[in-house]
């Protein structure tokens, strides 16, 4: 039943979002990327994550119109496929 256990550190320093319009609007795009991210971590399997020192950039599509709570599930896809499967 055990597995692998990989301990994963991810720093992000920053998000620019340019015409977010209130921090009650970040405020929910920081949580919704957050959520969004720890999931996507959590249920990855072990072999999805290499050993890794470098530092990535990542951009983030274009992303469609909607709530700030869509808009941070997709930065948190973005941000997962450029550091875990996908990459």
């Amino acid at each position: 039943m055990g597995g692998d256990v990989v301990k994963i550190h991810l720093r992000i320093d920053r998000v620019v979002l340019d015409g977010v319009g209130s921090p009650s609007d970040s405020r929910a795009i920081h949580e919704a990327l957050q959520a969004e991210l720890a999931r996507l971590v959590a249920t990855a399997p072990s072999s999805a994550w290499s050993e890794s020192r470098g530092q990535r950039r990542v951009s983030a599509p274009e992303v469609r119109p909607g709530s700030p709570a869509a808009l941070g599930r997709d930065i948190a896809g973005s941000v997962y496929r450029a550091v875990g499967h996908g990459h």
